[in-house]
């Protein structure tokens, strides 16, 4: 005879992105999109620790047949809290046969190969060398049927965070169904159906939260960094404002609207020297092309009305009224 063995799998999709890091160009070492880092943490150790800690496996409950044993998980007609006090306790079957709502025969046999059996007073603590024992009844009625019927041995074993771990990360399935869509399948296979649907469901659950509290970590991480970027363009604001404050005081500004005037004045005078020397140069290239273009048919006369009028370096100055005197001499002979 064997067991069945039942599956369970979940469904997860991995999505990393952080449109607000990318805006503000900010790094961030959570945002990967790597679905197979992804998949090594739901692997860990570490991760699956804080897993099974969520759920009822710090002591887990059988019932051995003649030929079967099955485990009663979150089914057992009664439940037991305990306080280790050695830890070679942990792993070793405490059968527990009840003989009323109140007593029960405690036996095992502990790390030195000694068998110990002894009957407790239930409704008090059971005090044993490696642990004590607070057992509370759920169904006295169910058990005392189920001993009556098949002559059924109850048993329990109490579980290490360390056993756990080692047990489970050895049944996990983790599986990329899509890299594309970054979906991972997360599974478990064990003879008892509920233990793998709460396995399966409960992983995927506290990896949605685990990446839930990077993207809050993240998030404040990107407020940090806007909070100390408003701190110091603020700051520069304020020293620009000192500055301005300065200047006026320098130069005796007692009003903005008094500086803005000066700026623009000095703009307007600054465009109609533009204006002016833009003039200039037109009217000598003018004077360039006409004694460069036909030397023979110069009409000077025409050249000093083009020049008069413009300001002109002194040596240009010095030949135009040697022109004009040759001129005046020219007429006068004629």
């Amino acid at each position: 005879y064997t067991q069945p063995v039942f599956q369970s799998s979940s469904t997860i999709q991995i999505k990393n992105e952080n449109s607000a890091s990318k805006i503000i160009n900010i790094e961030n070492p959570y945002d990967n999109d790597n679905i197979s880092a992804e998949v090594e943490i739901l692997r860990s150790k570490e991760f699956l620790k804080t897993i099974l800690k969520k759920l009822p496996l710090k002591v887990s409950y059988y019932t051995e047949g003649e030929i079967l044993t099955y485990e009663n998980y979150r089914s057992s007609p009664y439940l037991v809290k305990a306080n280790v006090l050695d830890s070679s306790i942990y792993g070793i079957p405490i059968y527990i046969e009840f003989i009323d709502k109140f007593h029960a025969i405690i036996t095992y046999t502990n790390s030195l190969q000694q068998k110990i059996s002894e009957e407790f007073d239930i409704s008090y603590t059971i005090k044993l060398p490696e642990v004590e024992l607070d057992i509370s009844v759920k169904n006295f009625e169910n058990l005392k049927d189920v001993k009556q019927e098949l002559n059924d041995n109850y048993f329990f074993v109490l579980n290490s965070n360390s056993q756990l771990v080692n047990n489970y990360y050895n049944k996990i399935e983790l599986k990329v169904l899509n890299e594309a869509a970054n979906t991972v399948s997360i599974g478990f296979k064990d003879f008892n159906a509920l233990k793998v649907a709460d396995l399966s469901n409960t992983v995927a659950d506290g990896y949605i939260k685990y990446s839930l509290e990077k993207k809050i970590e993240s998030s404040n991480r990107i407020l940090d960094f806007i909070d100390k970027q408003v701190e110091i363009v603020f700051g520069q604001l304020k020293e620009s404002e000192t500055s301005i404050q300065e200047f006026k005081l320098d130069n005796k500004l007692s009003q903005s609207e008094d500086f803005t005037s000066i700026i623009l004045d000095r703009l307007n005078v600054l465009e109609e020297e533009l204006i002016q020397l833009d003039l200039q140069a037109s009217v000598l290239n003018e004077v360039k092309n006409a004694a460069t273009e036909n030397e023979e048919i110069i009409e000077v006369y025409e050249l000093l009305p083009v020049l008069a009028g413009i300001s002109v370096d002194d040596n240009l100055k010095e030949q135009i009224e040697s022109l004009k005197g040759l001129l005046i001499q020219k007429e006068e002979a004629l």
